[in-house]
């Protein structure tokens, strides 16, 4: 009977939250078994490192968001620097510990979820593009065509949505409601408890899990040829 295939830095990984080294290393020598193994094990699976001292508030907290998007809890993740407990985003950021600083970086990977907020946004792509709606500010004639490619382009491939770059009018009434839901959840913490207070949550909406991995698969790349 032929063993299982592993590496030797996987032994490594006896933490649910692995240093960066111990990540680069991985990245550097893992199979691609592990790889997606540790997407799933270490990025969207287990007690996130901002919830380790109270796991039952991240389940009372999911579940929440779940109900009041009319999905399932566990199609709610956290991800970022409150999953393994510090930031993956390029430098000076990189390594950057978890806390009050932080913002709440939250992945729903549901089909109907995502069904649902394409609707918006190919309401709010041919709204513009018709001219039923107009930027107000300077700012937002800058951003707006790069917003609708944007979101255009990541709907098809990798297959995500962030909810947070629609606008907040009413003809978008489930970016209205995802917008609202962070805003709450973020009161929600630190009404619960100070420890848990954060800067702002936000919402990115995968089409199914086969995007939430290949999308996580290119963000660990992009934090290993950083530190190369």
């Amino acid at each position: 009977m032929d063993p299982f295939c592993t590496s030797s830095v996987s032994a490594e990984l006896g933490t649910h939250y692995p240093s960066l080294e111990l990540l680069q290393a991985l990245l550097e020598n893992g199979n691609e078994e592990e790889l997606h193994g540790f997407c799933r094990q270490w990025i969207s699976e287990g007690i996130p490192h901002a919830f380790c001292g109270n796991p039952m508030l991240y389940e009372i907290a999911r579940g929440w968001v779940a109900r009041r998007l009319d999905i399932h809890a566990k199609e709610v993740t956290l991800i970022g620097s409150a999953r393994i407990g510090y930031s993956l985003a390029p430098p000076p950021k990189l390594g950057q510990k978890f806390g009050s600083h932080s913002d709440l970086d939250l992945a729903v990977i549901s089909a109907d979820l995502f069904s649902r907020c394409d609707a918006d946004f190919l309401r709010f792509e041919e709204d513009f593009k018709n001219g039923l709606i107009k930027p107000n500010s300077p700012r937002k004639e800058r951003l707006w065509p790069e917003i609708v490619d944007d979101l255009s382009r990541t709907r098809r491939r990798p297959g995500f949505l962030d909810t947070w770059k629609i606008p907040l009018l009413d003809r978008y009434p489930l970016a209205k409601r995802i917008a609202d839901t962070c805003w709450r959840l973020c009161e929600k913490l630190k009404a619960t408890n100070e420890n848990y207070a954060v800067t702002k949550a936000s919402i990115r909406v995968y089409r199914d899990y086969s995007s939430f991995i290949r999308q996580t698969r290119v963000n660990l790349y992009a934090v290993s040829s950083i530190m190369t």
